[in-house]
């Protein structure tokens, strides 16, 4: 009898095996019964209840063995050829052991139904026993993440354990089979297992070569939003370097893509989708592709079966507009350095500093009238003196008194301050760098006199049409959007570039149209309003794809390696420099208006106390000479 034919060799083997991986679920499928063919030997019937009760005391003792290396131990019999669906047993279970006695009658079928429920993955680790079982594995979709450990007793009768896969069968793969250990049995019926060959590397360092099979690849292309367009012309422009700015997204994932086949040397078949991302991700929901390029944005409900192999850039919608100018005279260029209660203080110090000096002055000429013949400066002039210190002019009057040259000096250091602190920020303001919007939110946007464009996506209707969240975006909907809100790319921009219009739009798409038609100038003026936080963009694959893990592993190292920061710099546009240094902001007529109208006002004012000023001198020279008023008529 052979070796693996022994039900003590097979528990002690399981129980060695098994626990040596600290399982906590195993399940056996064997056929040990009256007509087990594992022996092969045709019973008599004064047979059968005998060979029954040691087929029920070796499971009995296959499951003691098992379970003081495992937690949960389940043995299914495959002996009947007739009967229900085979119960797998996995379950929600992350890392299991199943063992397969091949040669059962239901083992073929057993093999068919883990194949079709993806049983043979990185997280089952299984065992079977018979050499021909790698016969029958070899027309099973086993795929490269498969552990499967055949144990096989050669000519020689020394028992040797094979790493078998096969890179999925349905894709053209051939099966593999690697000489992992032999595996001993000691006299005492202890089993001792030799040096692994296959574990000296990773799992996927021995499985690095996929040659044997085509991958389906699926991809989108807003440069060709059909989806009759000929895949060919559709790879020829991902592959071009025209039109940079379109189309980035899936030039990245396409350049990923080629660079994972060269890795790793698979064959793909492209298939091309509309512009949707609907029917790319149904392809995948539907095992019609194995992954999308297109670079998909955050997943939702429908693409919970989903995940990604590699998050390689963000997907970032965005307001961009030019600072716009203020109607308020406050909030001028000439008023902004300081806030409007420190204007009404400097003010206030001015006309108070004026009364300090009308009344020093008064006090020294009634005391000193005799020797000055002077009765002091008018009201006016003190103003003027005040002012006249806050804008560096010097001092006209000058007090002879102790007292009053402090009260002047006081003032003149304060005015001193003042002045240099209000010069330094309007030269900032011009000069050094360009001025900022303060509209930092939706809410602002909203109330702001900007007008809107937004580029007509899908997910911007659904943003803001039904948005929940309390960022400002239902609001901003509800005050600003008309029926000429969705526009198109290039009018949208374009409107911005001449100022007072937002537009709302991926910042990729729009940074570069903006470094092909902006000047320094206009950049330098840009604001950019985020709408919503940034939703990663990554390759997809299904969660349970064979190839999940690898891929996974292969692109985490072209990160380390900077191949994904390569791609991802050379496609994706960012935000142009404002070379302040080299760009003077100039004073917009908007801007200056206040001075002009206070010039003006001034002006006006003059004009007026000019006017009051003569109708007083005539009525008071009538009064005193009203025979010498003709004199001055007829001259």
């Amino acid at each position: 009898m052979s070796t693996l034919d022994s039900p003590t060799f097979v528990i002690n083997f399981l129980a060695s095996y098994f626990g040596a991986l600290h399982l906590n679920y195993v399940t056996v499928f064997n056929c040990w019964n009256p007509e087990g063919t594992r022996t092969g030997a045709k019973l008599q019937f004064f047979f059968i209840l005998t060979q029954l009760i040691d087929t029920v005391s070796d499971n009995h003792h296959l499951m003691g063995h098992l379970s003081a290396a495992v937690r949960f131990v389940k043995v299914v019999d495959l002996s009947s050829g007739e009967g229900g669906s085979l119960e797998i047993g996995r379950g929600n279970r992350s890392r299991v052991g199943m063992f397969l006695e091949y040669g059962c009658p239901r083992s073929r079928e057993l093999l068919d139904v883990c194949a079709e429920a993806r049983c043979f993955s990185t997280s089952v680790h299984w065992v079977m026993m018979n050499g021909s079982v790698l016969d029958a594995l070899g027309d099973v979709d086993l795929y490269v993440d498969a552990d499967i450990k055949v144990l096989v007793e050669d000519g020689d009768d020394q028992l040797k354990l094979y790493d078998v896969y096969n890179n999925g069968k349905s894709l053209g793969g051939t099966l593999n089979v690697t000489f992992d250990r032999v595996v001993d049995v000691l006299p005492s019926g202890e089993i001792r297992f030799g040096r692994s060959i296959v574990d000296q590397k990773s799992k996927y360092q021995n499985r690095n070569n996929l040659s044997d099979i085509t991958l389906r690849i699926g991809t989108i292309s807003r440069k060709f939003p059909s989806e009759d367009a000929s895949v060919g012309n559709v790879l020829r422009f991902l592959e071009s370097y025209e039109e940079r700015n379109v189309d980035a997204v899936v030039r990245i994932g396409y350049m990923l893509t080629q660079a994972l086949q060269r890795d790793l040397n698979f064959e793909m078949q492209y298939t091309h989708y509309d512009s949707t991302t609907d029917n790319v991700i149904g392809a995948i929901l539907d095992n019609r592709i194995d992954l999308s390029m297109s670079g998909t944005r955050a997943l939702n409900e429908k693409m919970e079966p989903l995940t990604s192999v590699l998050y390689y850039m963000n997907y970032e919608l965005a307001f961009i507009f030019k600072t716009p100018t203020s109607d308020s005279l406050l909030d001028s260029p000439f008023f902004r350095p300081f806030a409007p209660e420190t204007w009404f203080a400097i003010f206030l110090t001015i006309l108070v500093g004026s009364i300090v000096i009308k009344i020093n002055h008064s006090l020294e000429a009634r005391y000193q009238e005799y020797f000055l013949g002077w009765t002091g400066p008018p009201w006016f002039s003190a103003f003027v003196e005040s002012l006249g210190h806050f804008c560096q002019q010097g001092a006209h009057l000058v007090a002879r008194n102790l007292l009053g040259r402090l009260i002047q000096l006081v003032i003149m250091t304060c005015a001193l301050v003042v002045y240099n602190y209000y010069s330094s920020v309007i030269f900032l303001t011009l000069i050094a760098s360009p001025l900022i919007s303060d509209i930092k939110t939706l809410s602002k946007l909203a109330d702001s006199r900007l007008q809107l464009g937004i580029e007509d996506t899908v997910e911007a209707r659904d943003y803001f049409h039904n948005s929940h969240t309390t960022n400002g975006a239902s609001y901003l909907a509800r005050k600003k959007f008309t029926d000429h809100t969705w526009t198109n790319r290039d009018i949208g921009l374009e409107r911005v570039r001449h100022g007072d219009y937002a537009y709302h739009c991926e910042k990729t798409d729009a940074f570069g149209w903006i470094r092909q038609n902006f000047d320094l100038q206009e950049v330098c003026d840009l604001n950019v309003l985020e709408s919503m936080p940034p939703q990663p963009i990554g390759l997809l694959v299904r969660k349970d794809s064979p190839f999940r893990e690898l891929f996974t592993l292969r692109f985490a190292r072209m990160q380390e390696l900077g191949i994904v920061r390569r791609f991802t710099e050379f496609w994706i546009t960012k935000k142009p420099e404002c070379f302040s240094e080299s760009v003077v902001s100039s004073v917009s007529f908007e801007g200056s208006f206040a001075l002009f109208l206070l010039l003006i006002a001034g002006i006006v004012v003059a004009f007026g106390a000019f006017t009051v000023e003569i109708g007083l001198f005539r009525e008071i020279w009538t009064r005193i000479n009203p025979e010498k008023l003709g004199i001055y008529k007829v001259t």
